[in-house]
């Protein structure tokens, strides 16, 4: 037997891995297909090949070359996990006397994704007691630092994180979703026209404010609309009858 091409510990360590029968097997095997082979793994085999030259060796035993990688087959690249919203620092005081509430603040945004009120029961820490005090959060959102300030038994709601932070990310959310109206639908596209069943070709969009658009039907016709905390519905300035509602 003649040891070619991988190591001569690890093949040894290998066959002694093996039980006897197997590898007798694996001779047989050979014998009546002039070659056999076993699988180490990483895409290498053991090649059992029956030499029928005189002067050659009877079986010898060797390492495959790994099979070359499927054509066409693209590998999977990785998707790292990202934040949507990432508390940096949250604040909590006055007058000097301050705690650090990023932990709790934390919780309630990050993990929790719920409301919060800015008083020393929801943040656990009360620096200055009797005193009315604000809350100071420094956030990451889409890679832009940003803060937020909040008074005494303010409401913190999840939405004002998560949600559109000023007209440029309004303008990008708004891309390619739809919202019905009380007669008809509409769609906002990326070419900041709106189309729907029944809408004049003219109709175009844009965004004034993280909060607020403006429908422009024609040179003489414009309608600015608000988004109500959730932005889950919009509805006109001045008219809160003309409503349209997020189509899920």
């Amino acid at each position: 037997m003649k040891l070619t091409h991988a190591p001569f510990g690890r093949v040894i360590l290998y066959l002694l891995s093996l039980a006897l029968p197997s590898f007798v097997a694996l001779a047989d095997e050979a014998k009546s297909k002039d070659a056999a082979s076993l699988a180490l793994g990483d895409g290498e085999a053991l090649v059992v090949e029956i030499r029928k030259k005189k002067d050659a060796p009877a079986v010898e035993v060797k390492r495959a070359e790994p099979a070359a990688p499927t054509p066409g087959k693209v590998p999977v690249i990785a998707e790292p996990r990202r934040w949507p919203v990432q508390i940096l620092s949250a604040i909590y005081g006055t007058g000097g006397k301050e705690a650090d509430v990023t932990k709790a603040v934390r919780e309630h945004v990050e993990i929790g994704r719920r409301a919060f009120g800015a008083n020393p029961r929801d943040l656990g820490a009360d620096p200055n007691p009797g005193w009315n005090k604000s809350l100071r959060i420094t956030y990451m959102k889409d890679g832009v630092r940003r803060e937020q300030r909040r008074n005494e038994n303010e409401t913190v709601l999840p939405e004002s994180f998560y949600g559109p932070q000023d007209a440029h990310e309004l303008r990008e959310w708004l891309v390619a979703t739809r919202w019905a109206g009380a007669k008809n639908e509409l769609q906002f596209n990326a070419d900041h026209t709106a189309t729907g069943p029944g809408m004049p070709d003219t109709l175009r969009w844009e965004a004034l404010s993280a909060s607020k658009l403006r429908l422009i039907w024609s040179e003489d016709r414009r309608e600015e609309f608000a988004f109500d905390y959730r932005w889950n519905r919009f509805s006109e300035v001045g008219n809160a009858r003309n409503v349209f509602n997020a189509v899920r």
